[in-house]
């Protein structure tokens, strides 16, 4: 079968405003400098006891960056978007994968995170994308018109 799953909480923070929450912001952003990053919370427990064949993470572009952008993995899947801060960020763990978005805006990226979505496969899964460059990436969050950020799941049930 396949899933589409929309993000349960996403919203970036900002270490310029680090008690500002981004929560009903329309994008979704992630750069070195200033400070910015990303978290999206994923429910996959539909997919208990599945067979995970591949996960996509839809992304579009708002504005491209030549930086490289990393997609993390974040154990803590309490936090909300309506609440989420820089000060109250929960800690990233290791890069799932990276990509570079150099592409026009409006274009739709397509980012496997397959192994990441099976591991998390019957549970919630947080991840946040980050960025060590200083040229900011733009994508369209949950609460954006047009190409909102979503997971694409094809799965096989035992």
């Amino acid at each position: 079968g396949t899933l589409t799953l929309s993000p349960t909480d996403d919203a970036h923070v900002a270490a310029a405003t680090p008690t500002t929450n981004f929560g009903a912001a329309t994008t979704l952003l992630s750069d070195a400098s200033p400070v910015l990053a990303s978290y999206l919370k994923f429910d996959l427990t539909a997919l208990a006891g599945a067979s995970v064949t591949s996960a996509t993470l839809r992304m579009t572009v708002r504005s491209k960056s030549t930086g490289v952008q990393s997609v993390r993995d974040v154990a803590n899947v309490a936090w909300l978007e309506g609440a989420l801060t820089y000060n109250g960020r929960p800690a990233v763990g290791a890069a799932i994968t990276s990509f570079t978005p150099n592409v026009t805006r409006g274009t739709v990226l397509n980012v496997d995170i397959t192994t990441w979505v099976a591991a998390h496969a019957g549970q919630l899964g947080s991840l946040a994308i980050d960025s060590t460059s200083s040229d900011g990436y733009e994508f369209v969050s949950s609460e954006g018109a047009g190409g909102a950020v979503q997971l694409i799941v094809t799965y096989s049930q035992p």
